[in-house]
This record gives C-alpha cells, structure tokens and sequence, in this order.
C-alpha cells in the first residue's frame, strides 16, 4: 500500500542459528532475512509468469535469438555507503559468483561466454552454447555486490560484518550472532520510490528471534514476545 504508515517493529521467530550474513556460498548458515540487504538488477513480480522488472537496472536490451542481453543501470543507484553502482561492479560480482557462488548461480554463469564493460552504467552478457530461454532472464536476476567492499575479502569465510556494504532497502541494525538479528528500514535508500518498491518496505524494524526448536518459539508468541509465526500443523 503506498499509503501505509511508516513505522513499528515486527518480531518474527526463526528455528536454529545462523553464523554468517552472507548467503551466496555454500559455506555457513545465513541469517534469515538477508533478503532484504541485496537488491538486484530486475526484480520479480510474483502475481506473474517469469515477470521482471527494472531496479538496479533502468532497462536492458535482449537480442532477438535470447543470446546476449545488455543491461543499463539506473545512474540513481547506490549502495548503502551512498556510492554509485556501477558496471564494474556487476562485473565483479558475475565473477565472484562464477567462482564461489552457490551451484545453481555458477551453472548458469557459465554458460556466458563474453561479458564487455561498454561504460560506466552499461553492461553486455553474451551467451555460449546450451543457453534457454530463461538464461538472460536468471542473469537480469543477478545480486550486485559493492566491488571495493568485497575485493581483498575472504567471500567464502563467514562474515558477521553489521557495517557490511550492501544495496537493499535495509541495513543491519544489530547483531547477536547465532541469536538474533535486527534491520532497519534505511531511510536514504535510493529506490524506495521506483514502480517496484512502491508500497513495500514500511515497517521500521525487522526483528528475527532464534529459538532452539519450535515449542519454545511458540511459548514466546504466546507471551508477546513475538508478533507472528506460520502454523504448519
């Protein structure tokens, strides 16, 4: 709703521990709701088929055949330390996901066969063999990562990082390492008034309590301790 207050707290529980904010590796557990940290370059619309639409990027151009896309960024885009996103660092984070992102992001990073910086805001994806339909679609999906955050970085080691450089439309506001974990509606995030973000991301505080199995969990809802949870039984 566009025109939903700002504000509150939402306390939602989580089963078992978490040791890392990073979840594109296989290595560690990730914190539920990273989310809400990494933004992508289109973004999808659930009430339709395969649907995306414009956020980091600004359009793309698709070849008619499917096998190359190229893709121009929005010159408003910024990560969380304000800095821009740009070209180089979608390249950086194709290769970092390439070489040490989960498997699903590698097999089909690998399927491009030549990546070409046209300038600052424009990038261009040009497909190999074995490519679909769906290929420049899952690559239009991509998470952009801060290349001057992450260069000089371990990617694969567990990061608990609360400054972390990220581009969602929160940031992290605290961190109890495998306990719990809190993030705040960034109020300078750059794209809360595009087409897809309006109407979403209202609530202040996104709380995410841990719990050791799902009884205890329930005892606390039921004290007021959290304000939500799904009933799978």
């Amino acid at each position: 709703n566009p025109n939903a207050p700002l504000g509150g707290t939402l306390r939602q529980p989580v089963i078992g521990t978490f040791d890392t904010l990073n979840p594109f590796t296989m290595k560690g557990k990730p914190a539920q709701g990273h989310v809400y940290l990494f933004d992508r370059l289109m973004d999808r619309s659930w009430d339709e088929p395969f649907t995306l639409y414009p956020l980091i990027a600004r359009g793309v151009q698709v070849t008619d055949d499917r096998s190359a896309i190229t893709i121009f960024l929005n010159p408003d885009a910024r990560f969380s330390d304000r800095t821009p996103i740009t070209a180089h660092d979608v390249l950086f984070s194709f290769n970092t996901f390439k070489e040490y992102g989960r498997p699903n992001m590698r097999r089909i990073y690998k399927l491009v066969n030549h990546v070409q910086v046209i300038d600052p805001l424009t990038i261009r994806f040009e497909l190999g063999e074995n490519y679909d339909r769906e290929t420049i679609m899952i690559l239009s999906m991509m998470p952009v990562l801060s290349k001057s955050y992450w260069t000089n970085r371990d990617f694969e080691a567990a990061i608990l990082d609360p400054h972390m450089v990220t581009s969602g439309p929160y940031i992290i506001d605290s961190i109890s390492p495998g306990q719990k974990i809190i993030y705040r509606r960034d109020p300078s995030y750059w794209g809360h008034h595009l087409p897809v973000r309006r109407g979403l991301n209202n609530i202040e505080k996104l709380v995410f309590d841990y719990y050791r199995d799902e009884g205890i969990a329930f005892e606390s809802f039921k004290s007021g301790g959290l304000d939500f949870r799904r009933e799978a039984n």
